[in-house]
């Protein structure tokens, strides 16, 4: 079965929504009750890049793989976002339950299939 290439648009536009739904909440929770739509966003693209690339460089590795890439992506929240570590770890958190949660209700719905988590987190 092939993937056209609407569909593969759809999920990745689907994908950056739910991520800067979650970055927007993840960062109002932990770190800035007026942390920003727009910058949100642009870390969704940003974090889906930064995985991507740390997933070609490490994802290779058994078992170590995804826990270099995720510490990549956590590297990122605490570069982007002036916190400590523990806040980064804390915004990630949520945004993947976050995240999480969307793409569920989505898939109850019928709306997406729950495939279309395989979005960093962005």
């Amino acid at each position: 079965m092939s993937v056209s290439p609407a569909s593969s648009v759809l999920v990745a536009f689907v994908g950056f929504v739910v991520g800067t739904v979650g970055l927007v909440v993840g960062t109002r929770l932990v770190h800035d009750r007026e942390a920003g739509v727009l910058g949100a966003a642009g870390m969704s693209i940003v974090g889906a890049v930064v995985w991507g690339v740390a997933n070609v460089w490490f994802g290779w590795i058994p078992s170590l793989g995804f826990a270099l890439t995720l510490l990549v992506w956590v590297g990122l929240l605490h570069w982007r976002y002036p916190v400590g570590w523990g806040a980064a770890v804390g915004i990630g958190v949520v945004t993947w339950a976050v995240a999480g949660l969307v793409v569920y209700l989505l898939s109850q719905a019928h709306v997406v299939a729950p495939d279309v988590f395989a979005v960093s987190g962005g």
